[in-house]
């Protein structure tokens, strides 16, 4: 079990729950009908706040651009690069 998660705290306390009345459920029963009992646990997280969906829109489109950008300089790179080493060499003439 993930003890950093949030909601560890009713994960773990469903699984503890869950095997002491297993525990004492098969105690009282007979040998042959052991009982079974199983508890579950739901999560169902808060939706995202607008501040929250804000910052993340923003910062994906921030690196968005950065990405896009740096595309651009490999694909200007690669053309002008021709260019400044038939100037070095001289081709022309």
């Amino acid at each position: 079990m993930n003890s950093t998660s949030q909601s560890a705290v009713g994960a773990w306390g469903a699984a503890v729950h869950s095997a002491i009345l297993q525990d004492f459920l098969f105690n009282r029963q007979s040998i042959d009908n052991p009982g079974t009992f199983n508890l579950t646990f739901v999560n169902h997280p808060l939706p995202l706040s607008k501040q929250y969906s804000a910052v993340t829109s923003t910062a994906q489109g921030t690196l968005s651009g950065i990405l896009i950008t740096f595309a651009w300089m490999m694909v200007s790179d690669s053309l002008i690069q021709m260019v400044i080493k038939e100037r070095q060499r001289n081709v022309k003439h």
